[in-house]
Protein backbone atom coordinates (compact mmCIF):
# COMPACT_ATOMS: atom_id res chain seq x y z
CA UNK A 1 0.00 0.00 0.00
CA UNK A 2 1.42 3.35 -1.01
CA UNK A 3 1.16 6.50 1.05
CA UNK A 4 -0.92 9.02 -0.77
CA UNK A 5 0.02 12.69 -0.49
CA UNK A 6 -2.39 14.76 1.56
CA UNK A 7 -4.84 16.87 -0.36
CA UNK A 8 -4.29 20.48 0.80
CA UNK A 9 -7.95 21.23 0.03
CA UNK A 10 -9.00 18.68 2.69
CA UNK A 11 -6.70 20.00 5.44
CA UNK A 12 -8.47 21.41 8.52
CA UNK A 13 -8.89 25.18 8.58
CA UNK A 14 -7.30 27.40 11.21
CA UNK A 15 -10.50 27.36 13.26
CA UNK A 16 -10.38 23.54 13.42
CA UNK A 17 -6.74 23.08 14.45
CA UNK A 18 -6.08 22.17 18.07
CA UNK A 19 -3.81 24.42 20.07
CA UNK A 20 -2.08 23.56 23.33
CA UNK A 21 -3.94 24.77 26.38
CA UNK A 22 -2.54 27.76 28.19
CA UNK A 23 -0.34 26.71 31.10
CA UNK A 24 -2.17 27.40 34.31
CA UNK A 25 -0.17 29.52 36.74
CA UNK A 26 -0.35 28.62 40.41
CA UNK A 27 1.41 29.39 43.67
CA UNK A 28 2.01 27.54 46.93
CA UNK A 29 0.33 29.28 49.86
CA UNK A 30 0.72 26.85 52.79
CA UNK A 31 2.59 23.68 53.85
CA UNK A 32 1.64 21.25 56.65
CA UNK A 33 1.96 17.53 57.37
CA UNK A 34 3.64 16.62 54.07
CA UNK A 35 1.01 18.39 52.00
CA UNK A 36 0.90 21.77 50.33
CA UNK A 37 -1.95 24.14 49.52
CA UNK A 38 -1.73 25.70 46.08
CA UNK A 39 -3.86 28.42 44.55
CA UNK A 40 -4.71 29.07 40.93
CA UNK A 41 -7.39 31.13 39.21
CA UNK A 42 -9.99 28.43 39.93
CA UNK A 43 -9.43 28.05 43.66
CA UNK A 44 -7.37 26.41 46.39
CA UNK A 45 -6.11 22.83 46.19
CA UNK A 46 -4.34 20.45 48.57
CA UNK A 47 -1.55 18.45 46.91
CA UNK A 48 0.96 15.85 48.00
CA UNK A 49 3.68 13.77 46.38
CA UNK A 50 2.28 12.32 43.13
CA UNK A 51 -0.57 14.84 42.80
CA UNK A 52 -1.23 16.30 39.36
CA UNK A 53 -0.67 20.07 39.25
CA UNK A 54 -2.53 22.66 37.14
CA UNK A 55 0.31 22.66 34.56
CA UNK A 56 -0.12 18.84 34.14
CA UNK A 57 3.17 18.05 35.89
CA UNK A 58 3.21 16.05 39.13
CA UNK A 59 4.51 16.82 42.62
CA UNK A 60 7.88 15.07 42.95
CA UNK A 61 8.52 16.36 46.46
CA UNK A 62 7.60 18.95 49.05
CA UNK A 63 10.77 19.89 50.90
CA UNK A 64 12.78 22.61 52.57
CA UNK A 65 15.61 24.20 50.60
CA UNK A 66 17.66 26.90 52.23
CA UNK A 67 15.09 27.22 55.01
CA UNK A 68 12.21 27.76 52.53
CA UNK A 69 9.46 25.31 51.65
CA UNK A 70 9.27 24.36 47.96
CA UNK A 71 7.35 22.05 45.68
CA UNK A 72 9.57 20.26 43.15
CA UNK A 73 7.63 19.13 40.08
CA UNK A 74 8.18 16.22 37.70
CA UNK A 75 9.47 18.80 35.19
CA UNK A 76 12.06 19.99 37.77
CA UNK A 77 10.24 23.29 38.29
CA UNK A 78 10.66 24.63 41.84
CA UNK A 79 7.74 26.57 43.32
CA UNK A 80 8.53 28.48 46.53
CA UNK A 81 6.06 29.17 49.30
CA UNK A 82 4.44 32.56 48.63
CA UNK A 83 4.47 35.15 51.39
Amino acid sequence: MQDEPEDPDKAPGLDEQPFPAAVSEFKMVHVANGRAMIEDDTGLWIVQRGSVLPDSSRVSSIEQRGGKWVIVTSTDKVIELSR
